[in-house]
């Protein structure tokens, strides 16, 4: 995923050049999406269609998936039919290696 105008840059790097576009951000990832960004909703879409691909081809296997923790979150906000914009709100971490069954 493309974060645009914050790519490669802290919250905090953000902040301090434009507070209300990382204001925005922060409180919907989707509406307040940086400029130049790609799209959350097309990028949890794209996930989700990856993320189905797999439970098909490997029916109740395990499957390693490596991928971005914003991905991941949003990916599974578009799969539970949450508004992907909340995903920082629904899943505020998502634990690097976490698997259901580690819990």
């Amino acid at each position: 995923m493309d974060f645009g105008w914050g790519e490669g840059r802290t919250i905090a790097e953000m902040a301090a050049e434009d507070p209300e576009a990382v204001r925005r951000f922060l409180e919907d990832g989707e509406r307040g999406a940086f400029a130049g960004s790609e799209p959350p909703s097309e990028a949890a879409a794209r996930a989700s269609v990856a993320l189905r691909g797999l439970a098909r081809k490997h029916p109740g296997g395990t499957v390693l998936v490596v991928a971005h923790n914003t991905l991941l979150r949003m990916a599974l906000c578009a799969m539970l039919s949450i508004p992907v914009g909340r995903y920082r709100l629904v899943f505020p971490r998502l634990d690097n290696a976490a698997s259901p069954r580690s819990r």
